[in-house]
Order: structure tokens, then sequence, then C-alpha cells
């Protein structure tokens, strides 16, 4: 009953419609979408496109408070796409940057010219909403196709260039020093600073512990899998609550439902259309019954995803252009605008927005992006993590928040609490709601010409989405 709920592809979950996308080696993605069935006589197309990419071990269903959002629906078609190897969408051969990153991009573009149709007056924006895994694959499209949305929501992950800088470069400092007290074995104080350098590297290494064991050689990842990847999943599940002590056990439904959530679809939901391009593919969920997917699932943290080299191909480099050149086209109106804004600053004596680097650090996101960590989630390491991070925020309206009371499933988080009269976030971190504030406000809103103004300050852009919340939040950078 549970998987049926949300796999059952005759049905309607939280009024969404299941679809495929399939790509040009044939793989195919899940993904719901909120947008009616071509030729239907429902509401006209939206003048946004909201896109949610899940992380690990979740799926569509995570985003399901978002997707039922009626304040994102007023304005935007919402799409959540289930990750390669996830939920209802195909296996690939291997997860690594060239496979993933290239058929995301591919599913992107064709979301784009599916529900952002030509004919539309006015076009909105694009926006990207990612979480965990699909927090870090954002990161990675902001820096290397910026081109690919308008603005970036990006929670609970990491830009991972800038991770594995601020890493190096601790572990570098703390080397020479240990180096310096060869020559001079009595000053414990070279000790003493060469141990608190690399605090925050080996608190993050604690904390993605993990990690190693899925990195294992593929039989005993697989045995790990096996012997113990129902409890894992079911823990993972229980801190969706978010950051309580002592941690709820979830009831029986909820916990069936959260186990259905990550398994995805099983045989009795093949039904009509199993194996072509309107239904799942047969072979990949019998197997994925056997293990629960795990191999697929941890296939992103084995193939080098999170910082491998990825060698676009021509069809995806044509259709970045493509989006370059309509974004240029778009912006050719406004430019007299902005130039009279920045006059009118000038004559006024005001100072001039920030101006990104010249030459950017490698990895530094490129596009508006918005990053959320919860100051109590326990997969990163904020002293690393987020340390000199105005450096990779090179567009204008960006910024890094960490916000008080949250752990690391902020999309789930407050769900099925009262919510007070005055106290609308629904958790103390702000939970889903905190997700649905800025996406509305400064993903698909915000003001016109933030990106020139820098967005910071006053009450506009991001901080001004956040401070209308009303949370408690510690700003890491912003631009």
């Amino acid at each position: 009953a549970a998987r049926a709920k949300y796999w059952d592809l005759a049905g309607t979950p939280f009024g969404l419609r299941h679809a495929f996308f399939t790509a040009r080696d044939g793989t195919k993605l899940h993904y719901v979408t909120s947008a009616p069935a071509a030729g239907s006589s429902a509401s006209a197309p939206k003048s946004n496109l909201v896109i949610f990419v899940h992380g690990f071990p979740d799926s569509w269903v995570l985003w399901r408070r978002l997707l039922a959002s009626e304040r994102l629906r007023a304005s935007s078609t919402l799409v959540a796409v289930d990750l390669p190897g996830y939920g209802g969408s195909d296996s690939l051969d291997r997860y690594g940057a060239d496979e993933v990153l290239e058929i995301l991009v591919a599913f992107a573009y064709a979301m784009r010219g599916e529900y952002l149709p030509e004919e539309l007056e006015e076009r909105g924006r694009v926006v990207v909403v990612g979480h965990d895994w699909g927090s870090l694959i954002g990161s990675r499209l902001a820096a290397e196709a910026p081109e690919l949305a308008d603005r970036f929501v990006l929670i609970g992950g990491v830009i991972p260039h800038h991770v594995l800088t601020s890493a190096s470069e601790r572990i570098a400092s703390a080397r020479q020093m240990l180096h310096t007290w060869t020559t001079r074995p009595r000053s414990l104080r070279l000790i003493r600073t060469a141990l608190a350098t690399l605090s925050p590297v080996l608190a993050q290494l604690r904390r993605s512990g993990y990690v190693f064991a899925f990195r294992l050689p593929r039989p005993f990842a697989g045995l790990i899998g096996t012997a113990a990847g129902a409890w894992f999943l079911r823990v993972t599940h229980s801190l969706h609550v978010g950051p309580r002590r002592p941690r709820p056990q979830l009831e029986r439904t909820p916990a069936a439902e959260a186990m259905a959530a990550s398994v995805g679809p099983g045989p009795a939901q093949l039904g009509e259309g199993a194996g072509d391009e309107r239904g799942y593919d047969e072979a990949a969920l019998r197997r994925r019954d056997r293990d629960a997917g795990w191999m697929d699932k941890i296939g992103l943290y084995r193939d080098g995803l999170f910082s491998g080299r990825w060698t676009k191909s021509v069809e995806t480099m044509l259709a970045l252009r493509e989006l370059e050149m309509e974004a240029d086209a778009a912006a050719a109106a406004a430019a007299a605008a902005a130039a009279a804004r920045r006059t009118r600053r000038s004559s006024s004596g005001a100072d001039a927005s920030p101006s990104a680097s010249p030459d950017p650090p490698r990895g530094a996101l490129r596009a508006p992006a918005a990053l959320v960590w919860g100051g109590e989630d326990a997969a990163f390491e904020g002293r690393l993590c987020a340390a000199a991070l105005g450096e990779y925020l090179v567009a204008g309206g960006s910024g890094a928040v960490v916000v008080e009371g949250a752990g690391h499933w902020v999309p789930v988080e407050g769900e099925g609490e009262k919510e007070e009269e005055g106290q609308g976030q629904g958790s103390a971190g702000g939970g889903w709601r905190l997700v649905e504030g800025v996406v509305a406000g400064w993903g698909v809103g915000g003001c016109e010409g933030e990106e020139e103004e820098g967005g910071g300050g006053g009450g506009g852009g991001l901080r001004g989405v956040l401070d209308g919340l009303g949370l408690r939040v510690r700003w890491v950078a912003e631009r």
C-alpha cells in the first residue's frame, strides 16, 4: 500500500502527475509534475519552472510538501525528478560526472522546452532546488553550466571544490607547522596550533565515515547493503524529523511510507507501459527489489561525481549555448534600466555594487545561488564547509546562511507540526516552509535588477526574504 501511494503510475499523489523523460541513449528518468497532461483543458502554462533534485537515500517524495504548496503552484510549474538509480528512474552503468551531469542537463533542458513553451507571453525564471546530493549536483551545474537555470537553491550540501581546497590548505598549513616543530621540539604551541588547524578536517572525516564504507571494493560495499542496508535507511529516515533529542521512533505507517519512498516502485507497480517510454524499467526494478537499490544509491559516492572532471558532450554544449543566447536576448531589454540604476547610485555617491572576482576559483558558482545549512546538520562541519566561502559566490544576489535549530533534512522538517499564531514556520529551524519561502520569495520572486544591485542589505534580495520569515540565521557569505 505504501509503494502504491507514491509509485502507482495511474495515481495522482499530492495532485501530481507521473511522467518520464527519455535521454538520447534510451535511459529514462522518472519525475512527477504539477503540470496537466498534454492536450488537457486545464489551466494555462505557468511562467516559472522549479526543478527539485533530491539526494541520498531519497526520491521525489522528499519534496512532497513543497510540491503540494499552493503558493508555489500559483506561479510555477513544479517538477521533481528521481536521480538515476533512484526511485523510478533507470540505473546507470556508472555514476560519474560525465554520466550524471549529462543526463540531468538534458533533463532540465527538456523540461524548459516542455513547460516553458515559446508562446508564453512572459517567461519567468527557472529555479533548480537541490538537497544533499541534489545540492552537490546543483553546485556543479551552477559552476559549470550556469546557463541552465536563473537561480539555484542549494540545501544541506557543499561546493565540492571549495571544501577540497579548504581541506588541502589546512592540511598544508598544519604540515608546515609540524615541519617547523621538528626544528623546535620544545615549542608545544606549534603542536597545539597544528592540531587546531586540522580540527575541522578531522571533524568532517568523522562525520563522513560512512562514505569510506560506501567506497569499499564492490563485493564488500554490497555486503554492507545486504547486511545493514535496510537498517541504515531506517536510521536515515528517523533523522527526517529534525535535530530532536531524544529522537522519536517513527510509527509503523510513516516508517513504511519512508522506506517505500527510498526503495521506489516494485513489481506490483509495473503496470501498463512497463519496459517502454511510458513506464518503469522492469529489469531494473526487479533487480533493485532484492537489495533496495543499494549499489545504485551508493554509486553517487563511488564514481567521482563529487569532484571528477566533466567533459561535456557536443549536444550539451550546444544546448547550453542556446540557453546563453536566450538569456542574453532577454537581458538586452533590461540593460538600459540597469545602467540607469548604476548611474543614479554613482551620482548619489552610493558605493558600487560588489563585483565578481575577475578570476574566480575553480568550482565557483557563476549563477545566483542561495546556500542553506541547518545549524545542527550532522553531515557537514561548518568550520570547513563555510570558511572563506565568499569568493565562490560569483553572481550578485547570492548568499549562504546557517539556520539555527535546523538539521540536515530541512525540506521535510516541521511536517505535522501545528502552526501556532505568529509561528508560521512550523519547526524552530523553519523546516519545509523555509524552503517554500526562499523558492517563492527569492527564487521565482525577488526584485528586478537584484543581480546588479547585489541583493544584500535593505529589505530586498535573499536577506529580505529570510528576514521576512523571522528565522534565526547566521550569514556565512553574501554578494
